[in-house]
């Protein structure tokens, strides 16, 4: 069973064990990422991401965050072909360009652990960038990686924020996405949430400035925007389906959810 959904055997990074590590982007595909329906969002992605797919709400214990649809099965990429690449020209969520990497959080308050995926098919010890020099200090790859993993964080924080507001105001309702397969037959994909759009035009006026100024509002409008790509969805659907045979096309309960922190119990950078 795969780690955070995309991850096969994900450790904490080890300057020992990894010194002679090196990675090749060239050798990396999407493949990693083919059997997820869903992945998280950071608020200053959904304009970009709803262009191309519908961006909702999950809430998961009490906590609400954004997430895209990209499949309307259960471990289905409508995203990733069968070349193994994501499909050209549509944004590319940061959770997946992240990839091999990740970060784990520790005990210690704004301290972090960058994690990798050893399964990893850009991963080797002869062709690609070092992840450590020869004197065992961070290579320029790493330090680049240690950067865009801390700007991630820093993201889904201020979007997890948010989510939060959002919530407490009341603006969220359950909402589901219905489509008529290839067999002519209904089919339904429920479990998540989107923005009331009355209740938007009717948010207090400070709250309404606030997210102008911001830049949340224009968030909040992507959003209701892109559920109108949930027609683009299934006509992929179709397209898959025809292709698959009938065991292929169950339906998952609910969008995929992911975990956030590896589990590795060696010593890490």
């Amino acid at each position: 069973m795969k780690t955070m959904m995309i991850f096969e055997r994900l450790v904490n990074l080890h300057r020992e064990r990894h010194r002679r590590l090196r990675l090749d982007p060239a050798r990396v595909d999407h493949s990693f990422a083919q059997h997820t329906n869903s992945v998280p969002l950071a608020m200053e992605e959904v304009p970009d991401a709803a262009l191309f797919y519908p961006c909702v709400f999950i809430e998961r214990e009490g906590t609400h965050a954004m997430t895209a649809l990209l499949g309307l099965r259960a471990q289905q990429n409508l995203f990733v072909g069968a070349d193994k690449q994501w499909l050209a020209d549509t944004y590319v969520p940061a959770h997946v360009r992240r990839y091999p990497f990740a970060l784990a959080e520790t005990p210690t308050p704004d301290n972090f652990l960058i994690c990798l995926d050893e399964a990893c098919a850009g991963l080797g010890d002869t062709e690609g960038q070092p992840l450590f020099l020869d004197d065992a200090a961070e290579g320029p790859l790493l330090a680049e990686v240690r950067t865009f993993l801390l700007n991630l964080h820093q993201a889904f924080v201020r979007s997890n924020a948010w989510c939060k507001e959002v919530a407490e105001l009341g603006l969220l309702t359950p909402r589901a996405l219905t489509w008529t397969d290839h067999r002519g037959e209904s089919q339904e994909l429920s479990g998540f949430l989107a923005i009331d759009e009355e209740r938007l035009r009717a948010l207090p006026t400070e709250v309404t400035q606030r997210w102008m100024s911001t830049g949340q509002m224009a968030v909040a409008w992507a959003h209701l925007l892109s559920l109108g790509h949930a027609r683009t969805l299934a006509a992929r659907q179709k397209l898959v389906d025809l292709a698959q045979p009938a065991s292929a096309t169950q339906l998952p309960a609910e969008p995929a959810a992911e975990a956030s922190q590896a589990t590795d119990p060696s010593p890490a950078v």
